[in-house]
């Protein structure tokens, strides 16, 4: 037993010591039947491995309950551990006492990597086990996210198919109280699930009801709710909150207003206080306070709720009470033009990655190169299912893979990457154009009111009080200036370094920053940056086309 006990130990020196004295013992048995691989699979340490294989140690042993090694690997090892005894001959179509093949076991373990190997190798992934279990129930049972949604993708799996009992995945994920699960399930089926019975005649619904816990109880209130919430045949989403997030920074402008007009001398703490509400309610997290974890549509709504209030001030308010400014008319409708164009180009592909990596040969890299060792587990994306080229990054707002990413802006809901950072810089140059021409109308009209015979208002800040609305305009695009301003000063910072956001330009990703380090420009020489920003803006400077010239180089 002094084997068994120097590999649960991970001692790699003394395991290899003890074989050379007695090779024989690679081959000993212990409880239930396990063998040292058995038990070096639980442990997953590819020397221990390494040094069993060389002594001759059995890939397709099977213990007491018609288990390999590659069924513990399966559970416990790395994808190199289990491709390592494949390549070594280790049958991946054993079927163990309990009907469950390879699939089975690495479903326990949640690992995207290793389902999606078996099915390259040609394994069926809706294999059921004695119980008429397939890998979709383990996981909903086990509460592996990742491998739940990699099984709903691409029609994969039925999310209402059953096992002996009649139990449905959302069955499982009720049972282990796991709302993700839960709504995963429900929300990728064509027809309500809440309401199937069991061979016993037991709901999701009544799963949830026979549980005591805080999560039991929140599930039995939104399954029903779900269910409900179907019409027409749609599944359910969560869109009421999101327009709501949407329009409601929209809304909150428009209830400051009229607090401020009415109520003026308490308006203005009124509206702090609303703000401040606000700010809690919705700019605390980048997802939605919901279940599915959407993106958070508030920034946004934000950003172009001010944009699109200010563009219709200047054109219904403004402008006509300024006629005739032919000069500043003819600028601002130039600006507008110019926007749209950015903003077209900004919403194109910002790169997203679609295919796998190429060979020298030409050939796509798959999860098998992986699984060999040519690659590390983290080139491959359990999200695309591709292998991704150097730089790549996967978004997890946007969902997809993205070359050279910058990063992910909220208040576009958009990955700004290799093709279309340029379109975001010059997009923030016309922003901060647009707010000037804005702050210099509606200032204009504002001092316009101001009489000087000694009458109302007699001040710029009485002017202001006046016209409330074009006021509290007048201040968010102060305020929204200064702060595209600051943002596009680190985009000339970055971009004159041959960086992005997330990239260093060495190529080493960066995932946070000082406020220091965001404005130090001491690294190159000012002249110097704004050459570089010069290229970049005329699409021959980047930090992808450095890195793939030093690849070339």
């Amino acid at each position: 037993m002094a084997l068994f006990d120097v590999i649960s130990h991970d001692n790699v020196g003394d395991c290899k010591y003890i074989l050379e004295r007695d090779p024989s013992l690679v081959h000993s048995v212990g409880w239930h039947g396990m063998t040292p691989l058995h038990r070096a699979a639980t442990r997953g340490n590819l020397e221990i491995l390494q040094i069993l294989l060389e002594f001759g140690a059995n890939v397709n042993a099977l213990n007491g309950f018609g288990e390999t090694p590659l069924h513990f690997a399966c559970q416990t090892a790395s994808l190199k551990f289990v491709g390592i005894l494949v390549n070594k001959g280790a049958d991946i179509k054993v079927i163990d006492n309990g009907g469950r093949s390879s699939v089975h076991h690495a479903a326990r373990s949640g690992s995207v990597w290793k389902i999606h190997y078996f099915v390259t190798l040609g394994l069926d992934l809706h294999k059921r086990d004695s119980r008429g279990q397939t890998v979709l129930h383990i996981a909903a049972e086990c509460g592996h996210i990742d491998l739940i949604q990699y099984c709903l993708r691409n029609k994969r799996f039925d999310p209402g198919i059953t096992d002996n009992s009649m139990m449905t995945p959302l069955h499982f994920a009720v049972q282990s109280k796991n709302r993700q699960c839960a709504w995963l399930v429900e929300s990728s089926s064509h027809k309500s699930l809440v309401l199937l019975p069991d061979i016993h005649g037991s709901t999701p619904v009544d799963y949830a009801a026979k549980g005591n816990t805080m999560d039991h109880r929140w599930l039995q209130t939104h399954l029903k709710y779900w269910n409900a919430s179907r019409f027409a045949g749609y599944r359910p989403k969560p869109w009421l909150p999101w327009l709501l997030l949407l329009m409601s920074p929209s809304l909150l402008i428009c209830l400051i207003v009229y607090c401020v007009k009415e109520y003026s001398y308490v308006g203005w703490p009124l509206a702090i206080v609303l703000f401040a509400t606000f700010y809690a309610w919705a700019f605390t997290s980048h997802r939605i306070r919901h279940v599915s974890g959407f993106p958070n549509p508030a920034f946004a709504g934000l950003f172009f709720g001010v944009i699109l209030q200010s563009l219709v001030c200047y054109t219904v308010d403004l402008a006509p009470r300024l006629w005739p400014e032919l000069f500043w008319n003819t600028i601002a409708l130039f600006v507008f033009v110019i926007l749209l164009w950015e903003i077209k180009k900004l919403y194109s592909d910002p790169g997203r990655l679609k295919t796998s990596r190429l060979k020298d040969d030409g050939q796509p890299y798959t999860i098998i190169d992986i699984a060999n060792g040519l690659l590390s587990s983290d080139d491959f994306c359990t999200d695309c299912e591709i292998v991704t080229q150097p730089f790549t990054k996967h978004c997890k707002l946007c969902n997809h893979c993205v070359v050279a990413i910058d990063h992910h802006c909220l208040f576009l809901m958009w990955c700004v990457a290799l093709n279309n950072h340029r379109h975001f810089v010059m997009f923030m140059i016309q922003v901060l154009a647009s707010q000037c021409l804005f702050i210099r109308a509606s200032s204009t009209y504002l001092y316009s009111l101001v009489q000087l015979n000694g009458k109302y208002p007699t001040s710029f800040r009485e002017a202001m009080g006046q016209e409330v609305y074009i006021s509290s305009l007048f201040l968010l695009n102060c305020f929204g200036f200064f702060w595209v301003l600051m943002l596009t000063i680190f985009q000339f910072k970055v971009v004159s370094e041959g960086a992005t956001t997330f990239y260093t330009p060495e190529g080493s990703q960066k995932y946070s920053m000082s406020m220091r380090e965001m404005f130090s420009f001491g690294r190159v020489a000012f002249l110097h940056r704004l050459r570089n920003f010069f290229l970049f803006l005329i699409g021959d400077y980047s930090f992808y086309k450095n890195k793939q010239w030093e690849q070339s180089v």
